[in-house]
């Protein structure tokens, strides 16, 4: 049976990114596939400083379960806000934390942006996981900008048809290689 890891990484109390995220969550609930939610603003995580891992586990509880659930996946969807054209912070420094568990294994992309002008903001994501974990992107990726979205109070809905068919393509393509390939062992 495949498993997933959705990483949800802006902090944003309002995050867009995290309601494609829901999407997401929701494609796979409706594909009756198994996937673990990691929303980081729900997580205590240090700062990435070059410890060994185990000497971050005392003062920081949270690792030691996102250690178990990103070694069990099968396969990632990451999903983070773009900050000036790349990836935020937060989201590099879960990588630093993490990012080996995902050697050899596909991932999927949700991007969300203020405008459409950052569509290219996950060239830097391929490459570091392409470089340092063999790590595959597949695609179309899921990019939003503002405009997909409209305001009901204090809630951002995904509305445009665009990026909905992306979440849709970009689910099935990643279970797809999930299922059919077999990566080589480096």
């Amino acid at each position: 049976m495949t498993r997933l890891v959705l990483v949800q990484s802006s902090l944003h109390k309002n995050s867009r990114t995290a309601v494609v995220m829901d999407e997401v969550a929701r494609q796979l609930d409706a594909r009756d596939i198994s996937y673990d939610y990691l929303d980081l603003r729900d997580y205590t995580l240090p700062f990435c400083d070059g410890r060994a891992f185990a000497d971050y586990l005392d003062e920081f509880p949270d690792m030691a379960r996102i250690s178990q659930l990103m070694q069990q996946a099968d396969g990632y969807i990451f999903g983070y806000p773009n900050y000036v054209w790349t990836f935020s912070g937060v989201f590099k420094n879960f990588l630093d934390l993490f990012g080996k568990y995902t050697a050899d294994k596909y991932f999927g992309i949700v991007v969300n942006a203020g405008g459409r002008n950052g569509f290219m903001a996950s060239n830097d994501l391929i490459s570091i996981m392409a470089f340092d974990f063999s790590a595959l992107a597949i695609m179309p990726q899921v990019y939003t900008a503002k405009d997909d979205f409209h305001q009901v109070g204090d809630e951002w809905l995904l509305s445009a048809d665009k990026p909905l068919q992306k979440v849709e393509q970009m689910v099935d393509a990643l279970l797809f290689r999930i299922q059919t390939t077999v990566l080589p062992q480096l």
